[in-house]
């Protein structure tokens, strides 16, 4: 009789979990594993999880208890794993839940857990570059949760000026507390060194792949080789910025998973009934609008966001779109755009639209955000 009240509770688990969204852990599995210690059988717990995270699995003898009493807590190495309850109470039932415990996040960032996520259009094939679907697996890293305002890129600016470092633009904006805009890849490229060496940090871009100078003047199409990716601050790639954008949830438009629809309350886009009037730039201030679940603003429309990587339209068809932390082709003619903004329609605020220009453009929709490949510890 409790061998079918546990396998009743493993089919109960097992729906309750499809209903949880990434990246909370869930527990997919319940099943009775014999245990050769006086001929008893125990369940045993499968647990999806993102990585480097510490879960703790939680039982009761009711779903609805007040209190539930602490299995165990673990560092998140592999997933799925599994979880043995080794002293079952004689109770008809006993109910697990399970808890991710993150990091904490310093003021200002987020912290993206280690995980894989599926990259492209989920619901259309009405553009090619989108496709095919393909998971990524990418490390954990830091991301601000505004965009770069003009006046931090004002503040950062004026020290570099003083510190050897040029500028091909001055950045522009419609207000201080409003992204920058009107910065090349370039400028971004050179703005994070300077926002490194200014903070004490090690810059993140080098002139070339011997990594002895830092990239502070000119116009360098650099290559992967010629960047320190856990140093100072420095953009993200496509996959970091997709994955950051979803907000640990799949298979939708946006960075919001209650809907497909565009919502004008969510966003800054064309027509938007708030801040498409006056002088351009039609911009919105930085963290108007709601995050997504990584905490992360602006992640659809306001300003394109510059990444890392050369533009492909077949790269998601090369075997290496599908490498752990991607940083795209080798080379390219153009860099990537990613968020859609102000001047653009919804169409392209979605997750997967793939944008591109110039390295050396500079527009009033063009901006950015800094990232940071190295994660803080958590604190105990």
């Amino acid at each position: 009789m409790q061998y079918l009240r546990f396998i009743g509770l493993a089919s109960l688990l097992g729906f309750c979990a499809a209903a949880v969204a990434a990246p909370a852990p869930r527990i997919t599995r319940v099943i009775l594993s014999p245990r050769y210690v006086e001929n008893a059988r125990v369940p045993e717990l499968t647990i999806q999880s993102d990585l480097a995270i510490t879960n703790q699995v939680l039982y009761a003898s009711v779903p609805n208890a007040q209190v539930w009493t602490p299995l165990t807590n673990l560092l998140v190495t592999h997933s799925p794993y599994t979880v043995i309850d080794p002293q079952p109470a004689t109770a008809a039932a006993r109910f697990y839940r399970v808890l991710a415990q993150f990091p904490v996040s310093p003021p200002g960032v987020a912290i993206i857990t280690a995980g894989t996520f599926t990259m492209g259009n989920p619901i259309s094939g009405l553009y090619p570059d989108e496709l095919p679907l393909h998971d990524v697996h990418i490390s954990a890293f830091v991301a601000e949760v505004d965009l770069v305002t003009k006046t931090l890129w004002d503040d950062v600016y004026q020290w570099a000026i003083a510190h050897d470092y040029d500028f091909a633009n001055e950045g522009d904006s419609k207000e201080d507390d409003h992204p920058v805009v009107a910065v090349s890849w370039f400028d971004a490229l050179k703005w994070c060194n300077a926002r490194s060496e200014k903070e004490g940090l090690e810059p993140a871009y080098w002139t070339d792949a011997s990594q002895t100078e830092v990239f502070r003047s000119g116009q360098i199409n650099l290559d992967s080789a010629a960047v320190k990716w856990n140093a100072g601050y420095r953009l993200p790639t496509e996959a970091e910025w997709e994955k950051a954008a979803r907000g640990g949830a799949s298979g939708y438009n946006y960075p919001w998973h209650d809907s497909n629809q565009f919502f004008h309350t969510r966003a800054n886009v064309s027509q938007n009934p708030i801040f498409d009037t006056g002088f351009y730039p039609h911009t919105s201030p930085a963290g108007y609008f709601p995050p997504n679940d990584y905490g992360l603003h602006d992640m659809a429309g306001n300003v394109w966001e510059w990444c890392w990587d050369w533009y492909d339209a077949n790269w998601y068809n090369e075997p290496a779109a599908s490498d752990d932390d991607t940083r795209g082709p080798d080379w390219g003619e153009y860099r990537i755009l990613r968020g859609g903004s102000w001047n653009d329609d919804s169409t392209y605020a979605r997750c997967a639209t793939r944008g591109f220009d110039d390295p050396s453009a500079s527009f009033n929709a063009y901006g950015f955000r800094c990232v940071k490949g190295h994660v803080p510890a958590a604190k105990p």
